[in-house]
C-alpha cells in the first residue's frame, strides 16, 4: 500500500510546474482542503466523482490518457447524522461501515438485548 501511495504522489507531482514544491507543508495541505471541499466521499457520492475527476484532471495534465469504468454496488445508504445516548447524555456519533446484516441477524440481535 506505501508503494501504491508513493507511486500515486510521484504521478501527481509529474504534471506540476517544477518550481513548486509540490511535497511542502503549504502544498499538501491545499490537497488535503481541496480534497475535503469535495464533501462527502462514500462510492457514487457527489464527493467521490468530483475527487475522481479531480484526480482524472491531475493525471490527465500530466500525459495519461484517463476512462472511467462503470461499477454498480450493491446495498449502500448514506447516513448524514447520528448520535448516540447514554443515561440522558447524547453524543455525536459516526457508525462503523461494516458488512450489512440479514434481516434474521437483525431480529436476534434485538431479542438478544
Amino acid at each position: 500500500m506505501r508503494l501504491v501511495f508513493i507511486g500515486a504522489m510521484a504521478v501527481l507531482m509529474v504534471g506540476q510546474v517544477a518550481a513548486r514544491d509540490v511535497l511542502s507543508g503549504a502544498s499538501l495541505y491545499e490537497d488535503v482542503a481541496r480534497y475535503a471541499s469535495f464533501g462527502l466521499h462514500r462510492f457514487g457520492s457527489a464527493g467521490d466523482r468530483a475527487t475522481a475527476d479531480w484526480i482524472a484532471g491531475e493525471l490527465s495534465a500530466a500525459g495519461f490518457v484517463i476512462s472511467f469504468q462503470s461499477v454498480v454496488l450493491g446495498r449502500q445508504y448514506v447516513v448524514e447524522q447520528a448520535s448516540a445516548e447514554a443515561a440522558g447524555t447524547s453524543v455525536e456519533a459516526t457508525p462503523a461501515r461494516g458488512r450489512a446484516l440479514s434481516r434474521a441477524q437483525q431480529i436476534r440481535g434485538r431479542a438478544d438485548r
